[in-house]
C-alpha cells in the first residue's frame, strides 16, 4: 500500500581480500610532504589562578548569583587582575 511500512532491504557488506587490502595506501603514503598535526592545544585563551588568595565570597558576594552574572564578574576580576593570556 504505502511504501514506508515495507522492510527496508539490507545491503550486504563488502569484504575485502588480502590483496585488495594491500592496495589501500594510508593517508601519509599517499602525500610524504604532509605532516600530521600534533600537539596542538585546544582553545586559544587561558587563565593563571595561580598565587590567587581570593574567595567565592570575595569574588561573587555573599547573596545568590545567576549563572551570567557569575561569568561577567569572573572576567572582570581576570581584566582586573591580568589573569588571562594567550
Amino acid at each position: 500500500m504505502f511504501g514506508f511500512f515495507e522492510k527496508k532491504k539490507k545491503r550486504a557488506k563488502k569484504v575485502l581480500t588480502e590483496t585488495q587490502w594491500q592496495g589501500i595506501k594510508i593517508s601519509s603514503e599517499r602525500n610524504p610532504s604532509v605532516k600530521p598535526k600534533r600537539g596542538q592545544k585546544f582553545g586559544g585563551y587561558t587563565v593563571d589562578f595561580s598565587n590567587q588568595n581570593v574567595t567565592l565570597e570575595d569574588l561573587f558576594g555573599s547573596k545568590p548569583v545567576t549563572t551570567p552574572e557569575m561569568t561577567k564578574k569572573l572576567w572582570q576580576h581576570i581584566k582586573k587582575n591580568k589573569l588571562g593570556g594567550r
